[in-house]
């Protein structure tokens, strides 16, 4: 499972990042993939496994490059700690595999796009008129009170966001049929304006 939430990972960050077509990228995803991720990939220590992945940008890390990290157990973790893709979507249908590793996928290549891109962020108090939308925003206020272990209010801010970029994939990916470009596209999104007419074009 680990490799394929790696590969996910390197298939949204090439497509975002390196303007490849998804299209493209189907006839041999694992080879362009590893090819343009191998710099920005590692594996968390053994004391930090507490996470299922983390993005580290490069300006923290001290590398050359942005870094994702991977914890290569992580669907152990899952079962142990009762991630929030173990209970229900908003219309209460169970989570699938593949909608977990990309939905986990896109919370961290958001992290990259925060960095990267002047993005608006989502926050607890945004309200955008779509019934999904809104309902997800609440869910992630929700999992932030349980208790996140938040550095400063900064972090807080980022992870806020992409943790409702990473609930609007869990819901979406069904609809899409795993097409990573509609994925990518919502990724990317600068505005929430934008986020919310790309979900509106696939309800």
């Amino acid at each position: 499972m680990a490799k394929q939430l790696l590969l996910t990972i390197g298939l949204l960050d090439t497509i975002i990042f390196n303007e490849a077509r998804w299209e493209d990228l189907l006839k041999n995803p694992s080879k362009v993939a590893s090819a343009k991720i191998e710099k920005r990939v590692g594996l968390l220590k053994e004391d930090e496994q507490d996470e299922t992945a983390r993005f580290s940008p490069k300006e923290k890390s001290g590398k050359e490059d942005d870094r994702y990290m991977i914890n290569p157990h992580f669907e152990n973790l899952l079962s142990k700690k009762g991630h929030w893709f173990l209970f229900k979507k908003e219309d209460q249908s169970p989570y699938q595999l593949g909608e977990i590793i990309i939905a986990i996928a896109a919370h961290e290549v958001r992290h990259r796009i925060q960095y990267r891109l002047q993005v608006e962020l989502f926050s607890p108090e945004t309200v955008t008129g779509n019934q999904l939308l809104d309902s997800i925003i609440k869910s992630a206020e929700k999992d932030m009170s349980r208790g996140w272990r938040i550095i400063n209010a900064e972090d807080k801010e980022k992870e806020f966001d992409a943790l409702v970029i990473e609930k609007i994939t869990g819901e979406i990916v069904g609809a899409v049929n795993s097409d990573l470009g509609s994925i990518a596209e919502i990724i990317k999104s600068t505005t929430i304006d934008e986020i919310k007419e790309k979900i509106e074009l696939l309800q």
